[in-house]
């Protein structure tokens, strides 16, 4: 019963998120074109947008709460702390050659195979660098506080800095992985060029010889 009036309150909220994420994204992709291609701008895409980069941000952000607490109960422990260095690095480099080694596997056998914007393959991404995280946390755990603290101080006096650091990463991510899929096989149906946007009203395609961007209808990707 808590849980439905839980929903009930925040369902107003549930649904400006993800609005207000896909209309900054799609802003951004059309004003980068041409300010004046914002003029395409597509009220029915905002949703659809601002779910896909809930659920690329979502991953990110439970593993950042999860390291968060283990980070937190480490560094409270001063033995742990102060854990012999020499054992630290042999034992870090075992573990490492083991990490690699899992790494070489799960990209033959799957990232390999389904691609980068597959989202399987994407969870696993985000776990292989967090799993990367914990093994230097706690093999090198003093070194990675004081980096970590050094960060969080640096954050503090540069919070604009980091803030657009971490943005224009977001944004590369969507555009360069999230943006079109690539098994989409209805693009041989378009003119020929490359396409540097679309909604779910217009597709913009870009001339690689005069870089003249050419704007037709969606419909168009969807006729025999």
């Amino acid at each position: 019963m808590n849980a439905i009036k839980l929903i009930k309150e925040y369902l107003p909220l549930l649904i400006i998120i993800p609005t207000f994420l896909g209309g900054i994204w799609q802003v951004l992709e059309l004003s980068f074109m041409s300010i004046s291609f914002v003029r395409f701008f597509s009220i029915t895409q905002l949703v659809a947008d601002g779910i896909l980069i809930i659920i690329v941000i979502l991953p990110w952000i439970i593993s950042s709460l999860i390291f968060i607490e283990i980070y937190n109960s480490i560094k409270k422990d001063t033995k742990f702390v102060e854990i012999n260095v020499l054992k630290n690095v042999l034992g870090f480099f075992f573990l490492f050659i083991l990490y690699c080694a899992m790494v070489y596997i799960i990209y033959n056998n799957t990232i390999k195979e389904f691609g980068l914007n597959n989202y399987y393959s994407y969870l696993l991404i985000v776990t292989l660098i967090y799993l990367l995280f914990f093994i230097i946390l706690v093999f090198f755990t003093k070194f990675f506080i004081k980096f970590l603290e050094f960060i969080l101080n640096k954050y503090k006096t540069k919070k604009t800095f980091y803030i657009f650091m971490i943005l224009t990463f977001l944004f590369m991510l969507f555009h360069n992985l999230f943006f079109i899929p690539n098994n989409l096989e209805n693009i041989s149906n378009l003119s020929q060029g490359t396409i540097i946007y679309f909604n779910d009203k217009y597709i913009f395609i870009e001339n690689e010889e005069n870089k003249k961007i050419k704007v037709i209808k969606f419909d168009k990707l969807f006729k025999e």
